[in-house]
């Protein structure tokens, strides 16, 4: 059984991280994918992964909260204390949408 996180992101966008809810650490074989897409075509451009091999927990995710975008009446922003910042730099860049069924679900037998 997988646990997954799913998350999309425009492609040329700025976001340097993705929040991550950190329910997903305490599942077995939790992961994220996330897909790229054209905001022009909705074309799917890329898959990234973040997790382990089938049966792994997830791995660690930082330690840093993840913030409200808009402030109270005070313009403070509150912490969202069950979400973590993940760096998109820690996703790994799947080449073909098939490859994201073996990194799910391990490579298929022949």
């Amino acid at each position: 059984m997988r646990h997954i996180q799913l998350k999309a992101s425009i492609v040329g966008g700025k976001a340097r991280h993705v929040p991550i809810h950190t329910a997903l650490a305490a599942k077995p074989s939790g992961c994220v994918v996330r897909m790229r897409y054209d905001p022009g075509t909705l074309d799917i451009t890329g898959w990234e992964w973040f997790g382990a091999e089938p049966g792994e927990p997830l791995p660690d995710l930082s330690d840093r909260v993840v913030r409200h975008t808009k402030g109270d009446s005070e313009g403070r922003k509150g912490e969202r204390p069950h979400l973590r910042e993940l760096k998109i730099s820690r996703f790994e860049k799947i080449a073909i949408p098939a490859a994201v069924l073996d990194r799910l679900f391990g490579p298929a037998l022949n």
